[in-house]
This record gives C-alpha cells, sequence and structure tokens, in this order.
C-alpha cells in the first residue's frame, strides 16, 4: 500500500496540470462563439463566468483521460530516470500492488469522465439554454 500512495503522490500533480492545460487548449478552440455573444450582448462580468462555468463540464470526458496519461507517463518516467523503480523491485520483488493501483486509477478516471458525462453535462445543457 505504501509503494501505491508513493507512485500515486508521483502521478496526481502531473494529472492534474495535464487535465487542466488539456481543458483550457481544447476550450479555447471552441470558445470563439461564446466570446461573441458576450461581446455583441455586453453582458455583465457574473454572466459571463456562468457560461463559461456551463461550458467547462462538455470538455472534461474528453480531457479527464489525456490529463491521466500524461500524468502517469510523466510521474512514472520522472521515477524511471530517478532509479527508484529498479531500487524498489529489487528491495522487494515485484509488487502485486501495482496492479491493483492501476487498475484503482483507471477505475477512478472512468467513474469521473462518466459522472462528467452522465451528471454534470446535462445540467450544464440545461443552464446554457435557460440562459
Amino acid at each position: 500500500m505504501i509503494l501505491a500512495r508513493y507512485i500515486f503522490r508521483e502521478v496526481i500533480s502531473s494529472t492534474l496540470l495535464g487535465t487542466s492545460l488539456a481543458t483550457f487548449v481544447v476550450f479555447l478552440q471552441g470558445s470563439r462563439r461564446i466570446f461573441e455573444l458576450l461581446i455583441s450582448s455586453s453582458a455583465r462580468p457574473r454572466v459571463a463566468a456562468k457560461v463559461f462555468a456551463l461550458a467547462l463540464p462538455q470538455l472534461l470526458p474528453l480531457t479527464i483521460p489525456f490529463g491521466v496519461l500524461v500524468g502517469i507517463l510523466i510521474g512514472l518516467g520522472r521515477m524511471s530516470s530517478d532509479g527508484e523503480i529498479t531500487a524498489m523491485r529489487r528491495r522487494r520483488g515485484p509488487q502485486p500492488e501495482g496492479d491493483r493501483f492501476r487498475d484503482d486509477l483507471r477505475t477512478a478516471d472512468d467513474d469521473a469522465g462518466r459522472r462528467c458525462f452522465r451528471v454534470v453535462d446535462p445540467r450544464a445543457q440545461l443552464e446554457t439554454y435557460r440562459c
């Protein structure tokens, strides 16, 4: 369990950064219409923030898996370059909890994407049409 927590700590910061950057890049590609709408209607800052917040849940099912992939690649690459993975294997042998950690991470990623797709996204779309 200690090994899984250590790997999780290495991976989580890169995952959050990768997800944030991917969401930002994809959001900027599709935000032209939102900017045009806000500029032409001279909306108040609160309404503008609400419109931007409602547009984000549609992107999360796409960007969360990308962020997890980037986080795993960067975190494990950093550990590999430091020789930490080799040292852990030599000291204790192959760890079965590495597979469990990978399965837990995959399940968490699937759950987050599914929740955004089924719960948050429809609510955001309803609220968007209401505005």
